[in-house]
């Protein structure tokens, strides 16, 4: 899509939206205010990374318990979000994992759905299952067919668990950035989409404006990790602009970059390198799918 077939979008009447460049590459320019664009988001690391031997690495040790800005080498104490899209869904099967020790999955799929071709030995199954999506790609339902891919008796969580990258815009300056969840910090981002599309819809069936909700988050220590917190607040208790006016960034990312990143990421491909130090060991939080609706504007809208 071209920035004159984009600029010609409409959005709220409150907006004024064009685009234009400057040396850095392409800008967004919303009631006047520059946003520049990037063509990837920032990823943002919930706990510190550890080197081989299990040592949490140098760059992260002032900033644990913080959400830390790869891109930028910055941590912040809280962050609030304005979800654009999940980017995609994978599954990953490992062995118990010794400290220290470099861990390869057994299995793995990286679109959650079909097993990694390249997997050494083969595949447990031939499809992991299967995933109902709603608008921006929000989980609704999860049918498995692989026996690890399946909840047992009591809650015990899948042998394969499951991991989402999620696309978020951060609600004070509209940057675009990426968290992965899984594991303990999985359950905590369920519930919290859950509980901000709930409260979404609600503001809509009353004709009062949702655009003004959004995720307020922390990281919670838990001894061994750290786990985000979520809590739906009003971007104007904040001291936040309403966010309506990040709707045109919004539809830019998800026409422009964020399907071309889904597309690259599920692609089956051969690792370069074992996966090292990024283990969570803890089990996992139950999967509690949001509730989805047909309505116009559902799901992760403003």
């Amino acid at each position: 899509m071209s920035a004159l077939t984009f600029a010609a979008n409409k959005f709220p009447e409150s907006l004024e939206v064009d685009m234009a460049q400057d040396s850095d590459g392409d800008v967004m320019v919303i009631n006047g205010e520059d946003f520049p664009l990037s063509q990837a988001p920032m990823e943002i690391t919930l706990n510190p990374k550890t080197d081989k031997e299990g040592k949490i690495q140098e760059k992260y040790k002032k900033d644990k318990g913080k959400f830390f800005i790869e891109e930028l080498s910055e941590a912040e104490e809280v962050l609030y979000l304005i979800p654009v899209a999940e980017i995609r869904r994978s599954r990953a099967y490992f062995e118990a994992y010794n400290k220290g020790e470099n861990t390869t999955p057994l299995c793995r799929s990286f679109d959650g759905e079909n097993p990694d071709p390249h997997i050494e030995g083969g595949a447990y199954a031939e499809k992991c299952g299967t995933y109902e999506f709603g608008k921006a790609r929000r989980l609704v339902d999860f049918q498995p067919e692989c026996q690890h891919a399946k909840w047992g008796e009591g809650g015990v969580p899948p042998k394969c668990s499951e991991s989402v990258q999620v696309a978020f815009l951060d609600a004070r300056d509209g940057s675009l950035l990426e968290m992965e969840f899984k594991r303990t910090s999985y359950g905590p981002y369920m519930s919290a989409i859950s509980a901000l599309v709930k409260k979404q819809k609600a503001l809509r069936n009353k004709r009062r404006d949702s655009h003004d909700l959004i995720l307020k988050a922390v990281l919670v220590d838990h001894d061994k990790y750290y786990a985000p917190a979520f809590e739906v607040v009003k971007a104007s208790d904040e001291g936040l602009e309403n966010p309506v006016k990040f709707l045109p960034l919004r539809k830019w990312y998800l026409e422009n970059v964020i399907e071309e990143i889904r597309k690259e990421r599920t692609t089956p491909r051969k690792l370069d390198a074992d996966i090292e130090g990024e283990m969570e060991v803890v089990g996992a939080a139950k999967d509690t799918p949001a509730e989805d609706t047909d309505e116009e504007g559902a799901g992760f809208s403003l």
